[in-house]
Parts: C-alpha cells; structure tokens; sequence
C-alpha cells in the first residue's frame, strides 16, 4: 500500500479539480464513482494519465502524463542508478497482465529522467521526479494528459483526492493477477 499511497500524492485529484482552469487545453477528466470504500478495481479508459513504468517488461512504478512527452512520478523509483535505456513506459495500460493484446496501450523509451535535487529518501516532500520519454505520444480517449490544478487552488486537511496505480492491496501483498489498475478516495 506504501507505494500506492506515494503515487496517490503525486497523482493527487480532488473531486474539484476538473473545474479549475488547466493547463492544457486537453487533459482527461476521470469518471467519479460515489462507491470507492478502501479501493476497487478501476475501469478501463478511466484514468487516462495513468502510466506504468517498467523494466524488463515488468511493472515497478507509475506516474501520470502531463503532457505529450512528460510524466511526473516519484523519484524513490530512480533512487538506485539504472539504466533509462532499460526502461518502459506503458501508456493506456489498464490490465498489465494483457498488455500485449490491448490495443489502446502504447509503449515508449525514456529519454532522460530528472530527479529532484531535493530529494533524500522515500516519503521525503522531495520525492518527485519527471521523466521524458523518447518521442511525444499521441492522445486518444484512453492517453490524455492529467488535469492539473492552477497555482491558486488550495488544498485544505480532509479534502478527497484519488489514488490509482497497479502497487500493492496490502504491505506484502502485491496486485494478483490480471493486475487491473485500482483505484480508492482518499481523505487526509
């Protein structure tokens, strides 16, 4: 849960946010569901942004686009040196175990990752990193950019907010097969 729960601050959404004015003209908007209590399987298409990085083929992080070619995750996934050239984003991903056979998922390499220079360790407020992956990508109904929310938008304490990712339903228990992306409402 550990590390849904980073993503889920990195991928911060609160019911509201899709009002704000965004950054880019095209950003996806996820379908709201009144029904999350402790996480649910998502559906698919629902978080566009939603990305899976992986190695060897295998998921070990994710993130969220942000535009054609960016995509914000946390920097306790690039911590450990690694190769980029090892590495793949899957975009449009929502059951990793059938990738292969999806026909909305688009694979990219990674140009260069950018870590943090604040960044200490994980759960540090540094934790963040972007990463560029090699040629932009195309948006479809299922890769859009995320909503992000204008500089004057506050979060306040008990505010709802989103966590969606393929980590793990519970400390030592990772997501059992076909891995579909999960989703919960989260209130801090």
């Amino acid at each position: 849960m550990g590390h849904i729960l980073v993503l889920g601050i990195l991928l911060l959404l609160y019911t509201g946010v899709h009002q704000t004015q965004a950054a880019s003209a095209v950003c996806g908007k996820p379908i709201i569901s009144d029904r999350i209590v402790g996480g649910q399987e998502a559906k698919d298409g629902e978080w566009p942004w939603q990305v899976s990085i992986q190695m060897d083929g295998s998921h070990f992080c994710g993130g969220s686009l942000i535009t054609h070619q960016w995509i914000v995750s946390a920097a306790h996934c690039f911590a450990t040196p690694l190769y980029v050239s090892a590495l793949q984003v899957c975009l449009g991903a929502y059951q990793l175990l059938y990738n292969a056979v999806n026909p909305h998922v688009v694979r990219s390499s990674l140009r260069q990752v950018i870590i943090n220079p604040s960044y200490r360790n994980e759960g540090s407020s540094g934790d963040i990193a972007l990463v560029e992956l090699e040629t932009p990508v195309s948006f479809t109904s299922y890769i859009l950019p995320i909503c992000l929310p204008g500089s004057p938008v506050l979060f306040f304490p008990e505010m709802r907010c989103w966590v969606t990712g393929w980590g793990h339903v519970q400390d030592g228990v990772p997501l059992p097969p076909p891995q579909t992306l999960r989703k919960f409402q989260y209130i801090d």
